[in-house]
């Protein structure tokens, strides 16, 4: 059974609710004004870490390596010198415009569609015909632009063209992309 309130018991009560959940607003406020003042601030110039290579720029930013060119940034894992060279006759200009498949959706294909996905018309998934393929993708050959990547254990990276397609096997499949990426925009 509830206590019949008085109207002046029933003001008093509700002022004091409302002055309570006013002082926690207002410290809620402040305590978050205050977090981020403390920590949001800009990084200051002894926190950037950057690079240069060749003439190139490059800045850390967070798990990858950034740098512009013509007027395009670039997001990659590793440094142009810590990939290798290698020698692939494919060029930037051999898929722009185009659609590009790949035969997995793993981290190094990731890391390739990010880096390319504005220079080419899509960027899908494809079955390598004569493969056996579980997805329900779209069976391809080598007349389409097609990278395969296959994770083996061979030391070092080793790339293979045959007509569109492209073949890249190693054990550090985000570093062999990483090379491709460079060997594709020209960066040495």
């Amino acid at each position: 059974m509830r206590r019949i309130e008085t109207r002046e018991s029933a003001e008093k009560k509700d002022r004091r609710n409302k002055i309570a959940i006013g002082i926690i607003l207002v410290a809620l406020m402040l305590l978050s004004t205050a977090g981020y003042a403390f920590f949001s601030g800009d990084k200051t110039d002894s926190e950037i870490i950057k690079v240069s290579i060749d003439g190139r720029d490059f800045y850390k930013q967070g798990d990858f390596w950034a740098f512009s060119l013509n007027n395009q940034n670039f997001y990659l894992t590793y440094l142009p010198n810590e990939t290798g060279v290698i020698s692939l006759s494919k060029s930037m200009r051999d898929y722009s415009g185009q659609p590009v498949y790949f035969t997995k959706n793993g981290l190094a294909e990731g890391e390739i569609s990010r880096n390319i996905g504005s220079f080419v018309s899509k960027v899908w998934f494809a079955c390598m015909q004569g493969e056996n393929c579980t997805e329900n993708w779209p069976i391809k050959n080598c007349t389409s632009n097609l990278v395969i990547i296959k994770e083996q254990d061979i030391g070092n990276n080793r790339f293979r063209e045959e007509d569109n397609c492209v073949f890249i096997f190693s054990n550090d499949t985000i570093r062999a992309a990483d090379a491709f990426i460079y060997k594709l925009i020209g960066v040495k």
